[in-house]
C-alpha cells in the first residue's frame, strides 16, 4: 500500500515539477526584491537584486521550449554584462564616497556623472527596460 502511494506521489511530482519549480522561482524572485528594498547598503541591495535575476533566469528553463532556451542564453550573457557593470560602479562609488550606505551617496549623480551613467544603465537593465 505504501509503495503505491509513493509511486503515485512521485508521478504527481514529476508531472508538475516544472510548474512547481516555476512557482518556487517566482516566490524567491519576489522575496529577493523585497529584501533588496529593505537594505540601506549598496552591496546588499545589489546582491539581493542579482540573486533575484539568477532565479528569474533559471525559471526560463522550466518552460521547455527552444525559444526559452535561446532566451536563457541571451539572459545569461546580459546578466554577466550587468554584474560586471554594477559591481565596478559600486566599487567606484564606494571609493568616491568612502561609504557603502545609500544615504551617503545622495547627489553623487550630479557630482560624478561618469559613474552615474553606467549605474543608471545597469539599473535599467536589471529592471528589464528597453533597450537593455
Amino acid at each position: 500500500m505504501e509503495a503505491v502511494v509513493l509511486s503515485e506521489a512521485t508521478a504527481l511530482i514529476q508531472g508538475h515539477s516544472a510548474e512547481a519549480l516555476h512557482v518556487i522561482c517566482t516566490i524567491i524572485f519576489v522575496f529577493c526584491g523585497v529584501k533588496a528594498l529593505c537594505h540601506k547598503e549598496l552591496k546588499k541591495v545589489l546582491i539581493y537584486s542579482l540573486v533575484g535575476l539568477v532565479v528569474d533566469i533559471r525559471s526560463l528553463l522550466t518552460l521547455d521550449s527552444s525559444l526559452a532556451l535561446a532566451a536563457f542564453f541571451f539572459h545569461v550573457f546580459n546578466f554577466l554584462v550587468i554584474v560586471w557593470m554594477m559591481l565596478i560602479t559600486a566599487k567606484l562609488l564606494k571609493e568616491k564616497t568612502g561609504s557603502d550606505r545609500l544615504e551617503d551617496m545622495r547627489g553623487i549623480g550630479r557630482a560624478i556623472p561618469t559613474i552615474a551613467i553606467p549605474l543608471a544603465a545597469g539599473l535599467f537593465a536589471m529592471m528589464g527596460l528597453p533597450p537593455f
